[in-house]
Order: structure tokens, then sequence, then C-alpha cells
């Protein structure tokens, strides 16, 4: 995963979702999973929500999400700087937080849901 250095907690996600037919159809499922890339500050609820609408629009609601945003400023604590610090902990903790509570709606909706 590639992170900007200007906008430190920006990161790719992919999402997968299983492509099924329409229920009056015959035809069998391919089984093949079709994938989007977003690209999401994962740290800021309004670009989580806006990435987040624009995949529910397209495939319908996120039932199963896979945090995998994160970052690392690669130096030993005593030289991280509070801005590094904080860049780390927006990304990774916070982005993980952001984007849970967002799918969380549907996924008790549907009862049904992993994370």
């Amino acid at each position: 995963m590639r992170v900007g250095a200007r906008r430190p907690s920006l990161s790719a996600s992919a999402i997968l979702r299983r492509r099924r037919p329409p229920l009056n159809t015959r035809e069998p499922s391919t089984g093949r999973w079709e994938k989007q890339c977003r690209v999401a500050d994962v740290s800021d609820a309004e670009t989580v929500d806006a990435a987040f609408r624009e995949i529910e629009s397209a495939f319908g609601p996120v039932t199963i999400l896979v945090n995998n945003a994160g970052i690392t400023r690669g130096r030993l604590v005593v030289r991280m700087s509070d801005e590094q610090w904080g860049a780390v902990i927006d990304t990774n903790l916070t982005g993980a937080f952001q984007t849970i509570r967002r799918a969380t709606p549907a996924r008790m909706k549907a009862r049904y849901g992993a994370s």
C-alpha cells in the first residue's frame, strides 16, 4: 500500500463482492468476485461516509469489512514527532473505528456481517 507524503492517512481499500444474478433469472452465478477500489482518508468521517455511499450505490450494503489501512513512520518512538505519531494513530486506529462505525448499521439490519 502506498501512502502519500502530504496526506499520511490516505490509503486504498479494495471492496470485493460476489456477483449474483437477478432473482428472476435462471442463469447460474459465475462465482467470480467483482473488484472495485476506492481511495479514502480513513481518518476523516466525512470521507469514509462518501466512500461508503459510493460503494453502496454500486453494490448494495456493505456486510463484510476488511480494515487493512495502515501506515508506519519507521522510526523509534523516541525519534517520532507528535505529528508523526498522530498520523499513525489517526490512520491505524481512528480509521478502523470510522469504517467499522459506518459499516455496522447495515450489518445489524442484515443480521449478518464480519470484520
